[in-house]
């Protein structure tokens, strides 16, 4: 059956001074001179021809072609052109946000159905700022191949890469954490109607690394992701601004779990460990020196956050525990035992262990603790921790 709706060609050659239409910001971009020249052909069965196309004003020169078929899946995409303000200052782009500028900015896309399915597409950008970050270059490459055929799934498979040098952040914290460069690479398989996977990750900066794999679903399912990542930092110093203390060490952890960022949930099996760990706590410190072993499980979901199974290990300290949050009825319960209460307490020496249970209830934090330490000691802690009425009972059992 032939479609009711002809096809149409739209030709256009528009040129002139739209500075009047612009907000104010953004007239330096396009310049008192600006030309759009466009020529395509909408299809009766929905397909689209852009023959050529070409965008000139004072920093963009922008020309190609495109096409698509009648499922908008591309057999044709050849495109290239620059941003760069001729008199050699950077340019304010017009995009929503607070500013960005670029010195400059080269694209390439090449994509012909017809001389087979490789696609390949370059993106330079030199002296990018957003007032939050500056960068001075970053090369961002998308190459692989591209299926898009009439009445089959359409389908990407490709490799990106990227590389950002000169690395500036306005926040102290951050910038010393992330480093002044930043290099990573992942591939990609994206088939219509299924999540996109993302295998072979890798990020690395001065003297940390994250490599892993990830399945992104769609929209509606809250962009639902399933990981599993490795991450790895031989000197975590570099995050102490961020942590808000001096901590010192390295860590190697494991992910591996769903995370859904659109809900806020996640249910992750988080393990691995450190080396010689340092918190700025000079207790803590000396009980968390040499090897460090860590697992738990981390969950939230719409009935709170969970801390399942964690344990902590080494020769100083053995801990398990699970905690749960919630808007009310919250509870913990720990059980560690040091091997050696000296380490924090230099005056005593031998083993301790404590059990520990908190519950919230409607009046505030219901505690109670049992220690057993050296010398056949033994400490009761019980009571309402919080709250107004708050009252805490300690018997204290102390062999003469």
């Amino acid at each position: 059956r032939a479609s009711e709706t002809p096809d149409r060609r739209i030709q256009a050659d528009i040129g002139g001074d739209i500075t009047a239409l612009l907000a104010p910001r953004y007239r330096e971009f396009f310049g008192d001179e600006v030309r759009l020249a466009v020529d395509a052909l909408l299809e009766s069965n929905g397909a689209i021809d852009v023959s050529s196309f070409t965008l000139a004003a004072n920093s963009v020169d922008l020309e190609g072609k495109v096409t698509l078929n009648q499922e908008k899946w591309p057999t044709l995409i050849d495109i290239s052109g620059r941003i760069e303000n001729p008199d050699g200052t950077t340019t304010l782009l017009p995009i929503s946000g607070d500013g960005t500028r670029v010195e400059a900015v080269t694209l390439r896309v090449d994509y012909d159905a017809a001389d087979g399915d490789s696609f390949e597409s370059a993106f330079d950008i030199t002296g990018l700022d957003t007032g939050a970050l500056q960068i001075a270059e970053t090369q961002l490459a998308l190459d692989g191949i591209l299926e898009g055929n009439l009445g089959s799934l359409g389908q990407f498979l490709g490799d990106v890469t990227f590389a950002a040098k000169g690395l500036a952040l306005t926040d102290p914290a951050s910038a010393e954490a992330i480093g002044d460069a930043i290099t990573g690479s992942a591939e990609i398989r994206f088939v219509e109607g299924e999540p996109i996977e993302i295998n072979g990750l890798t990020l690395s900066g001065e003297d940390y690394g994250l490599t892993g794999e990830a399945a992104i679903d769609g929209v509606d399912a809250g962009l639902l992701t399933q990981l599993k990542m490795t991450l790895e930092a031989k000197d975590i110093s570099r995050f102490s601004a961020l942590a808000g203390r001096d901590i010192a060490g390295a860590t190697a952890l494991a992910l591996n779990g769903t995370v859904t960022p659109l809900g806020g949930m996640f249910d992750l099996a988080i393990a691995g460990g450190t080396d010689d760990l340092k918190i700025g706590i000079e207790q803590a410190d000396a009980v968390l020196a040499g090897r460090t072993n860590l697992s738990m499980v981390a969950k939230r979901n719409e009935t709170g956050t969970y801390l399942q199974d964690l344990d902590l290990k080494n020769d100083a300290i053995d801990l398990t525990g699970n905690v749960e949050l919630r808007s009310e009825d919250s509870r913990a319960a720990l059980d560690f035992t040091l091997a050696d209460v000296g380490l924090v307490l230099p005056q005593y020496e031998g083993p301790i262990s404590v059990k520990a249970t908190a519950e919230q209830e409607a009046r505030g934090w219901i505690v109670d603790a049992v220690t057993d330490g050296p010398y056949g000691a033994a400490l009761t802690v019980s009571g309402l921790a919080t709250g107004e009425d708050a009252q805490i009972d300690f018997t204290a059992d102390i062999p003469r």
